[in-house]
């Protein structure tokens, strides 16, 4: 059994971007979470969420929470907005020079492509903060 982490990006007092007609990213974050952990649990999945409401957690406090679980794999959920109709698309930003997340993010970025019927903005692997700090593999 696969033991995941799954962060619902921003919450609280930070609302992310704010999409047309008001969408917080704050609030599609946490449900695409709680749907991740319903269809992995489904699965016999163990899964640990680092907010399952709207509250407010820095950066430090999901990696603490993320490292001393001893989860295998880290997914961060994040909707990002832009105003301009000719970005689009769907991306994955993966732990830099970390094998098993490269893995996942081609995995998970095909199924969403797919799924969502949207265009393939591509795999990054990146060095922000919050992936960077992680133990484990995350996307």
């Amino acid at each position: 059994m696969t033991k995941w982490i799954i962060d619902a990006g921003h919450g609280g007092k930070d609302s992310g971007a704010i999409g047309h007609g008001g969408r917080r990213e704050k609030n599609i974050s946490l449900d695409a979470a709680l749907e991740a952990k319903r269809v992995l649990e489904l699965n016999g999945e163990e899964v640990f969420l680092t907010r399952s409401n709207d509250i407010y957690m820095d950066l430090k406090e999901r990696v603490t929470y993320a490292n001393n679980w001893g989860g295998d794999y880290y997914i961060s959920f994040h909707m990002n907005f832009n105003d301009s109709d000719s970005i689009r698309g769907t991306e994955v930003f993966v732990k830099k020079d970390n094998h098993k997340s490269k893995d996942l993010g081609e995995y998970l970025l095909g199924k969403m492509v797919k799924g969502l019927k949207s265009e393939n903005r591509g795999l990054s692997e990146i060095e922000y903060g919050v992936l960077n700090a992680l133990n484990i593999p995350g996307v």
